[in-house]
Formats: structure tokens, sequence, C-alpha cells
């Protein structure tokens, strides 16, 4: 079943195991979504990523120990939006991460991540590695 956040400001924290297709799909602008090291945020659909990002300004967090998995190994694990997003990982991420048409940031803070193509269709992106 799929977790939706679409307040703005919010500050969500996952320390549970959650899947659908997509798991989460964060709507709101400015939405920070931590995945803790207990957190597993899983997509149950080859054509659905793990988390969509549909909001302005969305930063996501996975923590040490975390994981974000797509249902396949080329499937998407996080679909990021039109606007910035901002993905800073600790854990693991498996799967394709495709960042959208925004300035988007990722920052890849560990060697854990099984799989991670990054797509992005317009440019400036910045990758920190």
């Amino acid at each position: 079943m799929t977790a939706t956040f679409s307040t703005p400001l919010e500050n969500i924290v996952n320390s549970s195991s959650l899947s659908g297709a997509p798991a989460v799909d964060i709507m709101g602008g400015a939405i920070v979504f931590t995945n803790t090291e207990r957190g597993r945020v899983i997509s149950t659909s080859a054509t659905a990523a793990a988390i969509t990002i549909t909001g302005d300004g969305v930063r996501i967090i996975n923590q040490s120990g975390a994981l974000i998995r797509s249902s396949d190994f080329l499937a998407p694990a996080i679909t990021g939006s039109q606007f910035a997003d901002f993905i800073d990982n600790y854990g693991v991420i498996s799967g394709v991460v495709r960042l959208g048409g925004g300035n988007d940031r990722y920052l890849e803070r560990t060697s854990q991540s099984v799989s991670l193509p990054l797509n992005s269709r317009t440019v400036p992106h910045w990758l920190n590695v």
C-alpha cells in the first residue's frame, strides 16, 4: 500500500517496512523524508519506483543500514520530480535513480549501493560520490 505525503514542510521519519507501487509518494513541497537504519522502502512493481517525488524541493535521506529497493535490478528505485530534488544516501539504494527535470543533487556517502545508474533529463545536476 502506498504511503502518500502531501503536507508542505513535513518531516517524515520511516523506521518500518513500506512496500507498494510506489511504496512512497511524496507530493508536498519541501518535505524531508528520512529512511532510518531500520527503514525499508520496497517497490512491488517493475514499472513503479519505490519512491516517487512530484513535490518541489524534496529531500530524501537514506541513513546507514537503510534500504530503498526497486523490484528489479534495472527498475526505478527513486523517480524524481520536475523540480530540484536532493537525495542524500548513506545506506543502500538498489535500482535506478531517475532524477527529474530540476536542479537535482545526489550525494553518495557509501559504497554499499547495489545498482545506481543515474538518469536525468536535463542539466544541471550534481553528483557527489
